[in-house]
């Protein structure tokens, strides 16, 4: 499960900072973005600085890519999100970004949601793809061996069916006693 847990949590690292610097730069900026230092700098670490991480997550690390059956939980992960932008209206009085105001929005409301939905399908899709390439690239440059060679004895990461090098340890039965001094 854990396991399971950290793939998950990769494939949102990988695909959600972009999601969320282009809605940022797409829809929610504006004149006041850049009003004074603090803002900016803010707006930047928020809205910018997190696609540099990702992007160096996908192309300086030997992770791969997340498997498609992620895809869908990421989607239904945006639609949680979405849920509590609606909790937080209704709980503290204000929507959490403007766009998702149905009284100013509109129609549009379910473009933009839908439109959410698209775009994290291909980001997911792009992401997975770039660090397919990536992978094909290091073994082919021989940055990393292939599953083959990983299976015969070598070194490096492999895809294949090899068992974690985890060394078993049991627990203690009984635990012992401590002299006291």
């Amino acid at each position: 499960m854990a396991k399971a847990l950290h793939v998950l949590l990769h494939a949102t690292i990988v695909t959600f900072p972009i999601l969320v610097t282009i809605v940022y730069w797409a829809l929610l900026s504006g004149p006041a973005t850049f009003e004074d230092t603090f803002t900016s700098w803010s707006n930047l670490s928020v809205h910018a600085f997190n696609t540099a991480f990702a992007l160096i997550e996908i192309f300086l690390t030997n992770s791969p890519p997340p498997p498609w059956l992620a895809l869908p939980i990421t989607v239904v992960l945006l639609i949680c999100y979405l849920g509590v932008a609606y909790i937080t209206h209704d709980t503290q009085g204000f929507y959490t970004y403007s766009f998702l105001d149905p009284k100013k929005q509109g129609g549009k409301l379910a473009a933009y949601i839908i439109g959410i939905a698209v775009a994290q399908i291909v980001i997911f899709s792009v992401m997975r793809g770039l660090i397919v390439l990536r992978e094909r690239w290091a073994v082919r440059n021989e940055r990393v061996l292939s599953a083959s060679v990983a299976q015969q004895g070598g070194l490096g990461r492999s895809t294949g069916n090899i068992e974690d090098d985890w060394e078993e340890v049991e627990s203690p039965t009984t635990p012992k006693k401590v002299e006291q001094v």
